[in-house]
């Protein structure tokens, strides 16, 4: 939802001295946190399903310059395979409204563990819809301390069902 992933985008601009590293987990074809990241120099990895593979590399090619291109990577990728595809540990994960089917919950946790050092931090927009959430916080919690964001220091206005939480390994 573009609701979900401007919010992420916030939290991510500050410069850095070297070229983080990140992670979009199912990105879609918007990919929107994953671009700003890559404005601001990170070396990132969109990951999605094979099906969004296409439409989002056209997605990409019309909104980064070259140079932001260089330092990209379209991964397919389905929670809770291997990893090797990815530069681990990452800077930071990214996910927009990832964690609303309780079915792939597991293999998201077990993703994040896999590509995640304590260094590391996890940013998950989401609009809250029903428990399935509540239930993905309390499987996280066993393996990472999560934070909610206030949504007011994000931006004013923003819709009350959308929550952000950063996440570290514990």
């Amino acid at each position: 939802s573009s609701s979900s992933s401007s919010s992420l985008a916030a939290p991510v601009l500050s410069p850095s001295p070297f070229r983080p590293t990140v992670i979009e987990l199912g990105c879609g074809v918007a990919a929107l946190s994953g671009m700003v990241c890559a404005i601001k120099g990170a070396f990132v990895s969109f990951a999605d399903v094979e099906s969004v593979m296409s439409p989002l590399q056209t997605t990409l090619e019309y909104n980064l310059s070259q140079e932001e291109m260089c330092h990209t990577q379209c991964v397919p990728y389905v929670f809770g395979e291997p990893t090797d595809a990815f530069l681990s540990p990452v800077d930071l994960v990214v996910g927009s409204d990832i964690i609303y089917d309780g079915t792939c919950h597991d293999e998201l946790i077990s993703t994040l563990c896999r590509v995640t050092d304590m260094q590391s931090v996890v940013i998950f927009s989401y609009q809250n819809r029903n428990t399935v959430e509540t239930t993905f916080h309390e499987k996280l919690e066993k393996y990472f301390s999560v934070k909610f964001v206030d949504g007011s220091e994000l931006c004013e206005g923003r819709h009350p069902n959308i929550k952000v939480f950063l996440a570290t390994k514990k």
